[in-house]
Order: C-alpha cells, then sequence, then structure tokens
C-alpha cells in the first residue's frame, strides 16, 4: 500500500442532527469501497471529548481521493452529510493537544 493515502475525517453532528449523522456514515465507507476508491483497511469510528466524530479509512491514492470529488454518488452522501454535520479539523479537539490522544471507540 506505499501509495495509499491515510484520512481521517471529523464531523461535528448539529444539534440534534447526531442519530442523522450516524446513518449516513454508516453509508460512507462501504461507498468509497464499491466505488473501488478505498483499501481494505477495516475504517474505524472514534468520537472526541466534544461530540466529534473521527473516521478513518486509507484512500487507495492520491488520485482515489481525488476522483471521489468528481464521483456523483460520493458527492450526493457528503452534501447529506453537511447538512446534519459540521467538517473539523483535527486542531479543533482538544485531544489534539494532548500527547498521547484517546478517542471513545465506536466501531
Amino acid at each position: 500500500m506505499a501509495n495509499s493515502t491515510f484520512a481521517i475525517a471529523m464531523y461535528k453532528p448539529k444539534a440534534g442532527k447526531e442519530e442523522q449523522l450516524l446513518a449516513i456514515i454508516e453509508k460512507h465507507t462501504p461507498l468509497l469501497k464499491t466505488e473501488g476508491l478505498i483499501t481494505d483497511f477495516q475504517p474505524l469510528l472514534l468520537r472526541s471529548e466534544n461530540g466529534t466524530y473521527l473516521e478513518l479509512f486509507d484512500w487507495k491514492s492520491v488520485e482515489a481521493k481525488d476522483r471521489a470529488h468528481s464521483n456523483d454518488s460520493v458527492m450526493k452522501l457528503w452534501e447529506e452529510m453537511m447538512e446534519v454535520a459540521d467538517m473539523k479539523e483535527l486542531s479543533s479537539l482538544a485531544e489534539a493537544g494532548q500527547l498521547f490522544p484517546n478517542f471513545e471507540r465506536i466501531k
């Protein structure tokens, strides 16, 4: 997997939208896999102290990551995701400032 690139996607659910977000996340990596964009690495789903979800997966390549942005099915799901969650940066999490950050494992 020398050409793969590891992703940490972060989603903070909007008020009252956590269950909707989780339902969308359940479809996310299976869709990326079906579209041939990610490796066989078993994705992880974690939650930070402030309720932000971290989804960890492995793009097959930088080119595969770029192709996701022109894939109609992926873009539709991402649009749904953005309706119920704000995308976050790693630096926005309190855990990012810890030497050995820990997160709750969801899946």
